[in-house]
């Protein structure tokens, strides 16, 4: 599986590593409460079941308000070329968008100078993604990213559908709102037949 800064990290549960499907949007979703969606690895032929990966960012939140917020080595560094920094990269990165920060970073012998506090990167749905500028010793400029999802850990993990249970009744796989269905459901496993 090919994966960059704004893949989602795997997470374990119960002994399965589950994989990030795309963006779930759950119900109880606030600007702090965030659900993916993620399925566990199956062999060929067999169904994955489905989870609701639920993260809560509100602590993050609260810290970089009040400015508290340590930021740890980027995810991904882009290298911004003399001409593009010297026609609007620090007139962008000095608007009142952006506070300024002054802080080192450190990964192994590499250490980089964040510019400004990092604020969200516009993005598509599901993502959460920062972005700033950083200076290495030797003064060149960079945009750095971090994904948050893969800063912390998740709050809450639901597993929403399972492949291998199924109502000898209605024939329909296991759900986790399967109690709200009309039938009143009895449930096998598949490896039980």
């Amino acid at each position: 599986m090919k994966k960059n800064f704004e893949s989602l990290k795997e997470v374990s549960f119960e002994g399965k590593t589950l994989y990030n499907g795309g963006y779930a949007g759950g119900k109880d979703d606030t600007k702090a409460r965030k659900t993916q969606f993620y399925v566990d690895t199956v062999k060929v032929g067999e169904h994955a079941n489905h989870y609701n990966v639920i993260w809560d960012f509100e602590d993050f939140y609260k810290n970089e308000e009040a400015k508290a917020f340590e930021w740890p080595f980027p995810h991904a560094i882009s290298f911004i070329e003399k001409n593009y920094l010297e026609s609007n990269f620090w007139q962008h990165y000095s608007s009142s968008e952006f506070t300024p920060l002054n802080q080192k970073v450190s990964l192994g012998t590499e250490v980089l100078t964040l510019v400004n506090r990092p604020v969200k990167f516009g993005s598509l749905a599901g993502s959460l993604i920062y972005h700033g500028a950083a200076i290495d010793a030797n003064g060149y400029v960079y945009h750095v990213y971090w994904n948050m999802y893969n800063m912390f850990d998740p709050e809450e993990i639901v597993m929403t559908v399972d492949n291998s249970r199924y109502c000898t009744s209605c024939l329909k796989k296991w759900t986790h709102n399967s109690e709200n269905d009309a039938c009143k459901h009895e449930w096998v496993d598949t490896l039980e037949i």
